[in-house]
């Protein structure tokens, strides 16, 4: 009876170091297909960052486009204004000197 124990012992074990080699083959499988998983969801990210960095640069220049032609706009206004005053100015100034000249 002995030998019966000590042979259904080892067959215990034996099946025992099966199911591990088999669970670690399992593991290493499930890692290798997590890896290789990871890596795909890592380049599909870095693949969409990139279409959205590009997207938000061009919407970023875009908008600083408008808001520069607006700024050059209120200076050509500003500026117009400005030219405007002076030209007026001018032909007061010239009628003051035409007449110190004149009286002098």
């Amino acid at each position: 009876m002995a030998f019966d124990e000590i042979a259904g012992i080892s067959a215990a074990e034996e099946a025992a170091r099966v199911t591990v080699a088999e669970a670690l083959t399992e593991a290493k499988r499930i890692v290798a297909q997590a890896h290789k998983a990871g890596k795909t969801d890592i380049e599909e990210a870095r693949a969409k960052a990139a279409a959205e960095l590009a997207q938000r640069r061009e919407q970023a220049r875009t908008e600083a486009q408008v808001q520069a032609q607006e700024i050059y706009q209120k200076a050509e206004n500003k500026k117009a204004v400005l030219r405007a005053k002076a030209e007026s100015r001018c032909g007061k100034a010239a009628q003051y000197i035409a007449e110190r000249i004149v009286n002098a």
